[in-house]
């Protein structure tokens, strides 16, 4: 991934990236088409070697009473932006501070980052430039 690639990008198109990389997938529903939605794994992918692997659910309830999974609005929610990192190991966590240094113009910036700020550097990080 690069920072023009990732800007080229619509803000929806932002928001699944980052969801199928924290472990949210789109379900179709085999009983009625309108009820297709997006669905959590139950697990946030981490280092669980280290411990950091655990569950999460974030659900609303719709018009039929039962519970779906809200995708988090990564670019405008800093709690969503923790939850996004958090999904990494230790490895890719430490690469998403360098990148975000970068992003931010400095490690001294970097601690104010926007939301935005930090989702594309999450996306530089897990997908990083291969140059193809």
């Amino acid at each position: 991934m690069t920072s023009q690639k990732w800007q080229a990008m619509s803000a929806e198109q932002r928001r699944v990236w980052i969801a199928e990389r924290c472990g949210w997938a789109w379900f179709q529903s085999p009983y009625d088409d309108t009820r297709n939605q997006w669905a959590f794994s139950g697990i946030v992918r981490g280092d669980a070697e280290h411990g950091d692997a655990r569950e999460e659910c974030l659900n609303t309830v719709d018009e039929y009473g039962d519970f779906v999974p809200v995708v988090p609005d990564y670019e405008r929610d800093l709690n969503a932006c923790a939850e996004m990192v958090a999904t990494r190991n230790s490895r890719t966590r430490s690469n998403y501070r360098a990148r975000l240094y970068v992003v931010c113009g400095g490690q001294a910036k970097a601690v104010d980052a926007t939301a935005q700020q930090r989702c594309e550097a999450f996306a530089l990080a897990v997908e990083p430039e291969t140059g193809e």
